[in-house]
């Protein structure tokens, strides 16, 4: 099984988003995930698959740090780091990135972050999964499947 969306929306860039809190990943009660707090360790791997015909997919990952571990994420104070995909090859591929390489975005374009400019995969708080279209484009489609952190490596499947 695997997540499959797709859509359009003629006003809107946005099809779909979720959010994954640590809170769910980490059995000592924190609201982080528990991954280690050497940024260059941790990596992020999805699976994703683009339908032939299909050739405006866009799918962003966001990572909400805790910079201050109060429980929260603070937007105008914390750190943020993304990863926006798109032009795939048609059928199944495996995405991973070390957490040290991902950048802050707004709208697509690099930025500074909001917080302290670490990479610390140990304060991550949530991560935010957004499926994204061009109204200009129309009808949008992607599955999305297996996303997990690896630490030392990127997933060998």
């Amino acid at each position: 099984s695997c997540l499959e969306v797709g859509g359009e929306v003629s006003w809107d860039w946005l099809i779909l988003y979720f959010d994954i809190p640590g809170s769910q990943y980490n059995d000592s009660g924190s609201n982080t995930f528990d991954l280690s707090d050497n940024a260059t360790e941790v990596y992020f791997n999805v699976f994703l698959n683009v339908p032939e015909a299909i050739t405006n997919e866009l799918v962003l990952f966001q990572f909400m740090e805790d910079d201050n571990l109060d429980g929260q994420f603070n937007e105008n104070s914390e750190d943020m780091y993304s990863i926006e995909i798109g032009n795939l090859d048609a059928g199944w591929q495996h995405i991973s990135l070390k957490y040290s390489d991902m950048a802050a975005l707004v709208n697509g374009q690099p930025s500074d972050p909001s917080g302290n400019g670490l990479r610390e995969a140990n304060k991550l708080h949530n991560v935010r999964v957004l499926d994204l279209a061009n109204p200009d484009t129309g009808y949008t489609q992607v599955y999305i499947d297996f996303i997990i952190f690896t630490e030392g490596a990127p997933l060998q499947p």
